[in-house]
């Protein structure tokens, strides 16, 4: 990243997600702080470590009926999180994946785009309506008009290159533009304790494990000031941990059990919200909402 400092070995894992092969390396930058994966697969070769079967590449149907409703009018289907209020204008998600969330901004009056590396999720997206570029954001052309908004969910960890990416969302964007993503939080006690069996670590496909300081000063070299941080309140970072935990102690059947957790069906996790918020609100989810403005 140029900082000038020297790597730092850390621990060193495997892809505990799709078992794929591979020893990777988390080490530290002794100047700045912040962590990556070591060696980085090339981007060319990337695609084999994201399988068809990559959960976030499923279509995730929108909630139905009166429960439904009320989560859309309570702003609790998931806009909330990376929306901020004020007026709609245009939006671009990074990752758009199968575009279940986009559809979601979108009919909040957004005009909305996309980016999504896997052609496969791009076109179910596009099947939704919506404009979706295939390929990573490295290749994706400039947008028509300036960008009121950027966000992603889970993947500005996913990228080579993140400062060269900001800087090209910022010279894409209004002055008066918002950057908003979620991303995992190496700075809790489930990276210091758990290392290599953190879920959220994900090698290797998370090339870089930002803390709210990395991040803040990644984007700030991009042309982004981060205005507020939150811990995301979810039990998905924990309940995996558990679950790679317990399978790297013989428990091969409670840790896949435990393990399936982020992709249980939506009324386990409502049930279960209390104690995601309380892990929120202790900072120790693994997770962080980061929200910024073009600088």
């Amino acid at each position: 990243m140029g900082c000038g400092g020297r790597d730092v070995s850390l621990f060193s894992g495997t892809d505990s997600l799709h078992g794929l092969p591979g020893t990777f390396t988390v080490v530290q930058c002794s100047a700045c702080g912040l962590r990556r994966t070591n060696p980085r697969p090339a981007p060319e070769s990337m695609s084999v470590y994201y399988p068809q079967q990559y959960a976030p590449y499923a279509p995730k149907p929108l909630r139905s009926g009166m429960m439904g409703a009320a989560l859309r009018r309570l702003r609790l289907d998931g806009t909330r999180v990376l929306v901020p209020p004020g007026a709609p204008g245009r939006a671009l998600e990074i990752g758009c994946a199968s575009g279940g969330f986009l559809k979601r901004v979108e009919a909040r009056g957004w005009r909305v785009s996309g980016i999504e590396p896997s052609a496969t999720a791009a076109e179910t997206a596009r099947k939704l309506g919506l404009s979706v570029h295939i390929g990573p954001l490295e290749t994706a052309p400039k947008p028509d008009e300036p960008l009121d908004l950027v966000m992603a969910s889970h993947t500005f960890e996913h990228l080579h290159e993140p400062v060269a990416a900001f800087a090209k969302l910022r010279a894409w964007s209004k002055d008066s533009s918002w950057l908003t993503c979620a991303v995992p939080d190496s700075s809790t006690a489930l990276f210091s304790r758990w290392k290599a069996s953190w879920y959220d670590l994900d090698l290797p496909r998370h090339l870089f494990h930002f803390t709210p300081d990395t991040l803040a000063a990644t984007l700030a070299r991009g042309g982004w000031r981060v205005v507020r941080v939150k811990r995301q309140a979810t039990l998905n970072g924990i309940m995996g941990t558990a679950g790679n935990a317990m399978k790297a102690r013989g428990w091969p059947r409670l840790g896949r059990a435990l393990s399936a957790f982020p992709n249980a069906p939506a009324v386990l996790r409502e049930i279960l919200w209390p104690l995601a918020m309380v892990a929120g609100l202790a900072g120790q989810s693994g997770r962080m909402v980061v929200w910024a403005r073009a600088r």
